[in-house]
């Protein structure tokens, strides 16, 4: 591959990743290598480590 063409894979990556990670922290309380170490540790999923987002605060 040329040098531009590692240039655009690299950036189409990139693009990837950032979406990725927006849906993830939009939807997920936890990044996933922290959900699978915690899995791993517990054993079980615990009360309020649900992959919920925290509750949004109310506005009046």
């Amino acid at each position: 591959m040329s040098d531009w063409q590692v240039v655009g894979v690299a950036a189409v990556i990139y693009t990837v990743q950032l979406a990725v990670s927006r849906y993830w922290v939009r939807h997920h309380r936890y990044g996933p290598i922290e959900w699978v170490l915690r899995r791993a540790t517990y054993g079980r999923q615990r009360n309020g480590a649900a992959s919920t987002p925290a509750p949004q605060q109310a506005t009046d």
